[in-house]
């Protein structure tokens, strides 16, 4: 499994499943469920969406899947 900005790709049985994940807050659940990352650590989550918001999303752009 890994995710590069907002895509999640998933690999199985030599297979690769891919996702675009929709918003900062997909991405920072999919950090603290899927890979098991303690977002708490990173400070506050509202701060934490935002950046990555800027990062993947371009300021509050969406992808389209």
């Amino acid at each position: 499994m890994e995710l590069d900005g907002r895509i999640l790709a998933v690999h199985r049985g030599g297979r690769t499943e891919k996702t675009v994940l929709e918003d900062a807050v997909a991405v920072v659940d999919t950090l603290s469920g899927r890979f098991g990352i303690n977002v708490a650590d990173l400070g506050e989550r509202s701060a934490l969406e935002a950046r990555i918001d800027q990062v993947c999303f371009g300021g509050g752009r969406r992808a389209t899947a």
